[in-house]
């Protein structure tokens, strides 16, 4: 028995899947991040990431995005993370939506993320966030990342 198997309990339906391994499987879907609200809404208490943060079992990114640094890099995961770090209701737009979509020779220093509303809080200088009033038509996602439409972006 390892010290992890305390935390995985057997039921007469079988074995119920420690945090992590919740956290995991939402991380599969998410280039490697979970954030606080989604292990919420899995059920995962928010106290539980800090934990598998402290014990090194996953990595703090920001506040209430953390990462499993063993899940492979990908040309996506900044993206992705610049959205997660404006919020909820953030989309890329402009060059990073070429950039996304390997459209165009760009590869912008700072990532452009709109949202619709006024967002405060300090973020990485690589995220240049502005606020939009754009369509929800306009909005589309790309390879699971929130991002305006190409014909918006150009």
């Amino acid at each position: 028995m390892t010290r992890w198997d305390i935390f995985i309990k057997e039921t007469e339906g079988g074995i119920v899947a420690t945090y992590r391994q919740r956290a995991w499987d939402i991380a599969k879907e998410a280039y490697g991040y979970v954030t606080t609200k989604d292990a919420t809404r899995a059920g995962i208490p928010a106290i539980e990431l800090v934990k598998l943060a402290a014990r090194g079992r996953l990595r703090h990114v920001a506040r209430g995005i953390y990462r499993f640094d063993e899940f492979p890099a990908t040309k996506f995961d900044q993206f992705f993370e610049a959205v997660l770090r404006v919020g909820d209701d953030a989309f890329l737009v402009g060059d990073a939506v070429l950039s996304l979509h390997d459209l165009a020779l760009v590869n912008p220093r700072r990532i452009r993320v709109a949202t619709r509303r006024r967002r405060r809080g300090k973020l990485p200088t690589w995220i240049n966030v502005e606020q939009s009033d754009v369509p929800d038509a306009d909005v589309t996602s790309f390879e699971g990342i929130p991002a305006t439409t190409v014909a918006r972006a150009i």
